[in-house]
């Protein structure tokens, strides 16, 4: 539970990198990544993206203090869950945890349950003001797999700037990076 929220908290840092050297990323063998058989996800598509590490992309913007990522977190949870309801609650309290008031105001955070994915499904989104540095947008989905239901993924993207206004081509690429997930079945 610890690494948990630890990997979630530095999820939501990564959307604070600086620009930085970065390789482009790697479509050589394949547009889709694949966790196991029971995940995958289409690489970001768009120019201009490079790979952070594994499963985390960047896109190069021109405007200084704007940042984009995308990112997939896979991962087990040691419990059951009954219900969808004690799975919401589950994943909550972990975003809940990870948000520091001493670094952002939470400006807006919900996360419902959606079954876009499956059953075992929320979509959240945060908007907080990163104090000195702007607004950051999260937004996303974290899914059991139905057949392994102790394996979860999360899949989002993140866009920081001074005044909250990254292009709508940009988010659409985020979108379209979300909408690419498999849950498969094995």
């Amino acid at each position: 539970m610890k690494k948990l929220v630890l990997f979630c908290l530095a999820l939501s840092l990564i959307a604070c990198v600086p620009k930085q050297s970065f390789k482009p990323i790697d479509r050589s063998e394949s547009e889709y990544r694949n966790y196991h058989g029971m995940f995958s996800f289409e690489l970001p598509q768009g120019k201009d993206w490079y790979e952070i590490k594994s499963s985390v992309f960047g896109k190069k913007l021109k405007t200084e203090g704007q940042s984009f990522i995308t990112s997939v977190t896979v991962g087990k949870v040691k419990r059951n869950f009954n219900t969808p309801e004690e799975f919401l609650s589950f994943f909550k309290r972990i975003r809940n945890k990870q948000n520091d008031p001493n670094q952002f105001k939470i400006l807006k955070n919900t996360e419902e349950l959606n079954s876009k994915f499956g059953n075992y499904c929320s979509k959240f989104e945060q908007i907080a003001e990163e104090y000195g540095k702007g607004i950051l947008k999260i937004k996303g989905y974290t899914c059991l797999h139905s057949q392994h239901p102790h394996n979860f993924i999360s899949i989002q993207y993140s866009e920081r700037s001074k005044s909250g206004d990254i292009s709508s081509d940009i988010i659409t690429e985020g979108e379209r990076f979300i909408e690419s997930l498999k849950i498969n079945k094995i």
